[in-house]
């Protein structure tokens, strides 16, 4: 992936977003009563590397690339909310601020979850790295990081609001449990476990 201004170098060079970031933004969802459209984002930072070899495959040369994410940087968590007909960026609250290292996979991240939309308010999910809630003009109402489990492949399931509650389903490889919380203060009502 080639990302604009950045050029790998053999010593390797920082990228914020990372190019693993540029994946990360999953299912909006969208709004007719704004015409916006509301994405839950995950970032960080990576750093992309060149290879000291020109290689020939076919004859053919260019120079292979790398990426790791950067050992030392933290990840964010977003609500971005952007206008369905301009695309302009008219929200972008950082919800979480994580652990330089987050756990994960490739082709997932903690992001995957499609927000909820009710009223003024946004639910926002990142799996066992928390859930929140914002209002539509990007007040942060609560956020809650209560539910712990380990996230092998990300979080798949985006929550369900029922009354008073959002339903969320959490499978890690250690536990796997559907919890409520209060959709007006994001405490845990209640806890289940699901056999695996």
């Amino acid at each position: 992936m080639r990302v604009p201004g950045v050029i790998p170098t053999i010593q390797g060079t920082r990228t914020c977003p990372a190019t693993a970031g540029a994946t990360n933004w999953h299912s909006p969802a969208y709004s007719p009563d704004t015409g916006w459209f509301y994405v839950a984002v995950m970032e960080g930072c990576g750093i992309n590397y060149k290879s000291r070899d020109t290689f020939r495959p076919g004859g053919v040369p260019y120079m292979a690339t790398g990426y790791v994410e950067d050992p030392e940087a933290p990840w964010q968590t977003y609500l971005r909310a952007l206008d369905a007909t301009t695309g302009k960026l008219l929200i972008n609250v950082e919800v979480f601020r994580l652990a330089s290292s987050v756990d994960g996979h490739d082709k997932n991240s903690g992001a995957s979850p499609t927000p909820i939309l009710e009223g003024d308010r946004i639910y926002v999910h990142f799996g066992s790295y928390g859930t929140a809630c914002v209002r539509r003009d990007g007040t942060v109402l609560w956020r809650s990081q209560e539910l712990k489990y380990s996230q092998v492949h990300g979080p798949g399931g985006s929550p369900v609001l029922h009354d008073n509650l959002l339903i969320i389903n959490c499978d890690g490889n250690d536990t796997q449990f559907v919890a409520a919380l209060d959709k007006n203060t994001g405490k845990v009502m209640w806890r289940t476990p699901r056999p695996s």
